[in-house]
């Protein structure tokens, strides 16, 4: 907690080693812990653990956030790993801040996005899939398009584990504002310069709901649509 609210508040000290590999051990430890059963834990240690995690995954956020050198640092510590591995726990909180840090984790950093590669891509996925969280789709979505920003790898990745439709299905279904900007953005950054993701987004209706969702949106969808169309 006490390393969460200094990364928070204090957002121009730069710790690049000693407080980013704390919050790693908490995260680290408490993904040990939930994967053994409730039974041989006992509820209350398993409880304490998920509480530990919460507020890791949030100090490393606000650890990361715009902050290269920390990024960096995470990265040579297995942190885009162990951060990886967090997504798909069983409560939404963890998957909310594990899928905001990963997203700053690799926002314009390239040797993040290839640690995270595949997996990540996958793990978002199944995440985006299976909840019911209007926060948690905020995230994971922002998470996918900053993955997907400029790298080949992830982009072929979100067609290899058949994320398009599920994507499109959120642009088009939600009813949150930055839900459907996100999904957008997933789609201008996974058809940029990749002629394959175009073919799928165009096969799956993307021209039309981006067409629909351009004539009807804010201003800033506006432009965001216009973006993937010239993608697309």
């Amino acid at each position: 907690s006490r390393v969460h609210e200094i990364a928070r508040t204090s957002p121009e000290r730069h710790y690049a080693t000693r407080i980013p590999v704390t919050a790693l051990a908490s995260c680290d430890g408490v993904y040990s812990i939930t994967s053994i059963e409730m039974s041989r834990r006992g509820p209350q240690r398993l409880e304490s653990s998920v509480l530990a995690a919460r507020r890791a995954l949030c100090a490393i956020y606000h650890l990361v956030k715009d902050n290269l050198s920390n990024q960096n640092e995470l990265r040579h510590a297995g942190g885009v790993k162990v951060v990886v591995y967090m997504l798909g726990a069983a409560d939404e909180p963890i998957n909310k801040w594990a899928a905001a840090a990963l997203a700053m984790l690799v926002h314009n950093n390239a040797e993040n996005k290839m640690e995270a590669g595949e997996e990540a891509m996958e793990r978002l996925l199944f995440v985006l899939q299976a909840t019911g969280s209007v926060s948690v789709q905020q995230k994971v979505l922002w998470a996918l398009m900053n993955l997907m920003h400029a790298c080949e790898q992830n982009q072929q990745a979100l067609r290899a584990l058949q994320g398009v439709p599920l994507v499109l299905h959120q642009a088009l279904s939600s009813e949150d504002d930055k839900v459907v900007a996100r999904a957008v953005g997933c789609m201008r950054n996974a058809a940029a310069q990749c002629s394959a993701n175009c073919a799928e987004l165009v096969q799956h209706g993307a021209l039309q709901l981006l067409s629909q969702l351009h004539e009807s949106s804010t201003e800033q969808l506006r432009l965001l649509c216009k973006s993937a169309l010239d993608n697309l």
